[in-house]
């Protein structure tokens, strides 16, 4: 018995372990959303932070995030553009299919609605490119 326990903690160590670290916060409501995709959400989310090119264009594709959590991954997909800049964002969004560029557009905007005017208006001026090929 006390071997099955040892053995059940270890597991446990290595499992929570295993776990990644976001590299920026995920509200509960995205957590929830997300649910068996949590795992991989956050991989993709931190292998683009650190400039993957492959793991952004697969994070851009995204597209089964609705209601509340679609605002929070509209966030975290405007916090992303802020880390790598509008030129690698962009040159990943021109790879995008119009359907995916449509619905990246809209996560896009929905994180923008929880940020005020003027907050956005310095987004449109500094990301021209990106929000140019997105149409917003």
């Amino acid at each position: 018995m006390k071997k099955l326990f040892i053995l059940y903690l270890s597991i446990c160590f290595i499992m929570i372990a295993c776990n990644q670290k976001p590299a920026v916060p995920i509200s509960n409501t995205l957590e929830i959303a997300l649910d068996s995709n949590l795992t991989n959400y956050v991989e993709l989310l931190n292998s683009s932070f650190k400039g993957d090119t492959l793991s952004l264009s697969e994070f851009l594709k995204i597209d089964y995030i609705y209601g509340a959590a679609s605002y929070d991954h509209g966030e975290i997909v405007l916090q992303v553009l802020e880390k790598l800049g509008d030129e690698k964002f962009n040159n990943t969004v021109l790879t995008l299919s119009n359907k995916q560029q449509t619905n990246l557009k809209m996560y896009i905007l929905t994180g923008m609605d929880r940020n005020d005017s003027l907050f956005n208006a310095s987004l449109s001026e500094k990301f021209k490119k990106t929000f140019l090929a997105l149409d917003i």
